[in-house]
């Protein structure tokens, strides 16, 4: 469930492509799409104490909200909380890696191949995915 939840997390991102508006804004509703999910699932992973007290960050899409059952199940999987917040670290890099990643597609500018394959290790959410294997 996890695994799913983080390619249509990406796809998204990718459905705001130059077709849903002007470089400028579409980039910027795609960042706002990424920190708005970050405060969701951080949320919802209970990282601090009182987060599952105090009031919920809005969802910023759908699929973005389903991580509320991923997350019932990750707690009860990675019950440590300082598993969870590496888990949240390898989350962070992975959406920054994709917007990254989306930034550059936006700008029809070709990466290194060192840029590549830098972000490219993010957005395969191979750490994310490790993390559950510990």
């Amino acid at each position: 469930m996890y695994s799913i939840w983080l390619i249509l997390w990406d796809d998204a991102i990718d459905r705001l492509g130059p077709a849903a508006g002007d470089a400028d804004n579409v980039a910027l509703a795609a960042e706002e799409y990424c920190w708005a999910s970050l405060r969701f699932v951080r949320h919802h992973l209970w990282l601090d104490e009182g987060d599952h007290g105090i009031e919920e960050p809005a969802a910023p899409t759908k699929i973005c909200d389903s991580f509320r059952d991923v997350a019932v199940r990750l707690r009860r999987y990675v019950e440590d909380v300082k598993e969870r917040r590496r888990l949240f670290e390898h989350l962070v890099e992975f959406m920054e890696g994709v917007m990254a990643e989306y930034r550059c597609k936006m700008s029809k500018q070709a990466q290194s191949l060192d840029e590549f394959y830098s972000v490219r290790l993010k957005t395969v959410s191979v750490k994310p995915l490790l993390e559950l294997s510990r």
